[in-house]
């Protein structure tokens, strides 16, 4: 059995949200068995995924690629 681990960034999370919408980011983050956050952008995304709050998700996202 392995230990499945995730490194959060602004990067890779804005790649899966571009890829797999708001559901892909909660299952990404939620399928691992530990996260590291690396800055303030995947801290506040891994919060929003621990409330379940997928509507503040696609808002912090949409906010961030609008440059809001």
């Amino acid at each position: 059995m392995g230990f499945n681990k995730r490194f959060l960034n602004k990067k890779s999370l804005t790649q899966v949200y571009n890829a797999r919408g708001a559901e892909g980011v909660i299952i990404y983050i939620t399928r691992a068995d530990a996260t590291v956050c690396e800055d303030k952008f995947s801290s506040r995304v891994a919060e929003l995924v621990a409330e379940n709050n997928t509507a503040e998700i696609i808002k912090l996202f949409t906010d961030e690629q609008s440059g809001r």
